[in-house]
């Protein structure tokens, strides 16, 4: 079914134009660690700080990945075992009654590189928090689609979503999202890493990768476990990324995700079971 209901009543929308508030969503990004068979089946998984996932969220996603069945992984043309990360959105929206639906908007895998075999940090200071937006208590988190040259340094940055935490008019949130977008964009341009020296992705002349860039104000605290409200911004795709369908709101906030890249699952079944 993969669908929730919940009786929310200590969650309040946030006041605004009411087109707007029709958007809004609460998120919630719950993270682990899986292994699959070669036939494509769960043998294990691992929920991150399980412990901070309410009761009722923790019983919804494990009856969700019992039902999951997955694309045998090949190496060297036979299927094997594999261990991927794993990222899973939860997004809940009201309805009639005061209730709320909650369901499983989308997964994302990752394989778990050994050291040399993917790409590496070098220099990845984080963005200054533009001045006006946190004078306005604007936040929110800009999901970056990087592409890495030879050299090891960004040669491209786009701000592919921007999720905001502040609801206001259409144009005012526009102007933020691009406030936003920029402050990321132009630090990520500095940033460099070193490039893979072993396996497959060694060979190649570039790399592409997804790095969340979260804006939290003082006082915001850890979001892990807890419900976020936030309005979804509109998806731009990086050029160099067309083929690559990750829903990029099912990544953590300072994590390098490969884009393209090989040794992730496939999940074949529906995300919600």
């Amino acid at each position: 079914m993969g669908v929730l209901l919940l009786a929310w009543a200590g969650f309040a929308l946030a006041a605004g134009p009411a087109s707007v508030r029709k958007q809004v969503e609460a998120s919630m990004l719950v993270n682990g660690e899986i292994e699959v068979d070669a036939a494509g089946k769960v043998t294990r998984y691992e929920i991150d700080r399980r412990e901070k996932l309410p009761e009722g969220v923790r019983k919804f996603v494990e009856d969700s990945i019992a039902g999951w069945q997955f694309a045998p992984t090949l190496l060297e043309g036979r299927p094997v075992a594999i261990r991927n990360r794993m990222g899973l959105l939860l997004v809940a929206k009201p309805i009639e009654g005061g209730d709320f639906r909650v369901e499983l908007r989308g997964t994302s895998f990752y394989p778990i590189s050994e050291a040399g075999y993917g790409l590496e940090v070098v220099h990845m200071d984080p963005p200054r928090y533009p001045q006006n937006a946190a004078q306005a208590r604007v936040s929110g988190i800009v999901y970056l689609v990087l592409r890495i040259g030879p050299d090891g340094k960004v040669a491209e940055a786009v701000a592919e979503q921007v999720n905001l935490r502040v609801v206001a008019g259409e144009m005012q949130m526009k102007l933020w999202r691009g406030v936003l977008a920029k402050s990321a964009t132009t630090r990520a341009l500095l940033w460099s890493f070193r490039p893979p020296q072993n396996g497959e992705l060694a060979d190649d002349g570039s790399w592409s990768l997804r790095v969340p860039v979260a804006y939290s104000l003082q006082g915001d605290g850890d979001s892990y476990g807890r419900w976020i409200a936030y309005i979804p911004g509109p998806r731009q795709r990086a050029p160099w990324a067309e083929g690559d369908d990750v829903s990029p709101d099912t990544l953590a906030d300072g994590g390098l995700y490969p884009v393209g890249g090989t040794g992730g699952l496939r999940l074949l079944s529906r995300a919600g079971g």
